[in-house]
């Protein structure tokens, strides 16, 4: 066999090197090609695991931020209704720490808004080193705002009449310290003749859907406004089955009728007859029956009188509820049964009267400032009716409702 010769050896040799070579340089281009795929999937992955760590974590922020503002809400609801918060300055401050079951920071602040009637606070939810904000605003239940209301019968006698007046600015009106915007609502029927009803009648219809009956002739100097809506909310502060029962079994248990002067304690409630004086605080009434020249005085320095009524009311001709200064904010009286409310000629009145089940009678001559909410509701001949537009900016603070809240974005 002939040899090859040494030379075509080593150029075949050069040959499987080159090729060697090539595979060599073709696997770490793979290689490198690799290594930066499995780097860019590195980086990519763990953007996006930390992307979404972040988007879990803003979302968890504002889970906590908006159930803060659930709990700040009930808070301030449970403050105002007490008395130990009282919502009379543009800025309050306050200390609603986070519960235990929840994480944001403590909210220090209340501030009204222009329209006086709502306030805003704002809760800063927090999770890990997220966070979120939500600005909120409470809002006084609008579904309160009647200086006079009955969910079946209204009736004015002859010369009765309503005015309107801002208790923060004066405190004995008369006629011409009215500020014409008196709202009177009925669903049922309003009727009378010659009366001055200085503001608006609100017409709302039955649980039927019927509207309201209207026979009215007012003075041809004082007319009312007279629009029509839809049904009126008879019980919104809940007397039937609602927060205001459950405040009258709260009250029931535990009340001041020890710290009364004067009436009759029987049991858990009292018997308010005579000459009686109550402290700032809430009672659990039986029977309200103020003789002919006798006064209940509320005292009011510490804060409102809250009176639970179970039974009749009656305050007898010449005889008076002094509230000293006469503000109808500090006398407030919540009653549960279908019980008669009666006035009597002569008779003064400077408070709220919260009855959607009972009659309230209001008799020749006699005056009422605050305002009044019954089933049925008579002013007879000549009685004076002065509506505190000011109750809707102070004792129904009691019903705020949470209006609104939004996200604040950075």
């Amino acid at each position: 066999m002939p040899r090859i010769p040494h030379s075509a050896t080593a150029q075949r040799r050069m040959v499987n090197q080159q090729k060697e070579g090539a595979v060599l340089f073709v696997l770490m281009v793979f290689m490198a090609a690799l290594t930066l795929y499995a780097a860019t999937a590195y980086l990519t992955s763990s953007l996006d695991i930390r992307t979404a760590r972040s988007h879990i974590l803003a979302t968890r922020a504002l889970y906590q931020a908006d159930a803060g503002v659930r709990h700040v809400s009930e808070r301030v609801r449970e403050d105002v209704r007490s008395g130990s918060l009282r919502l009379n300055s543009m800025t309050h401050a306050v200390s609603y720490p986070a519960p235990a079951e929840l994480t944001f920071d403590t909210v220090t602040a209340l501030y009204r808004l222009a329209d006086e009637t709502s306030y805003s606070f704002e809760v800063v939810g927090r999770s890990a080193e997220a966070s979120a904000t939500i600005e909120a605003i409470l809002s006084i239940d609008d579904k309160l705002r009647f200086g006079l209301f009955a969910d079946r019968n209204m009736t004015f006698g002859p010369t009765a009449r309503v005015y309107s007046y801002n208790s923060s600015q004066i405190l004995n009106p008369n006629a011409g310290d009215s500020t014409h915007d008196s709202l009177v609502g009925v669903n049922g029927s309003m009727g009378g003749n010659s009366a001055t009803v200085n503001g608006t009648i609100l017409l709302g219809e039955n649980l039927s859907g019927q509207p309201a009956s209207y026979s009215h002739e007012f003075s041809s100097t004082q007319a009312a406004v007279v629009e029509r809506t839809t049904h009126i909310d008879p019980d919104p502060l809940g007397v039937v089955g609602g927060e205001l029962a459950a405040d009258f079994a709260r009250v029931a248990a535990a009340n001041d009728n020890a710290t009364a002067v004067g009436g009759v304690i029987s049991g858990n409630s009292i018997s308010l007859q005579g000459d009686v004086t109550l402290r700032a605080g809430d009672y659990y009434v039986s029977q309200i029956n103020i003789g002919n020249h006798r006064t209940l005085r509320v005292d009011a320095t510490d804060g409102p009188v809250n009176i639970y009524l179970t039974g009749t009311a009656y305050v007898a001709p010449n005889a008076s509820i002094d509230t000293g200064p006469p503000l109808p904010n500090n006398l407030r009286i919540y009653a549960n049964s279908s019980a008669k409310i009666d006035f009597a000629p002569n008779a003064r009145f400077v408070g709220f009267i919260y009855a959607p089940l009972a009659t309230i009678d209001i008799k020749p001559n006699a005056s009422v400032y605050g305002a009044l909410w019954g089933r049925d509701l008579n002013i007879s001949p000549n009685g004076d009716i002065f509506t505190d537009n000011d109750l809707f900016r102070s004792m129904f603070q009691t019903s705020l409702v949470l209006h609104s809240w939004k996200q604040v974005l950075d």
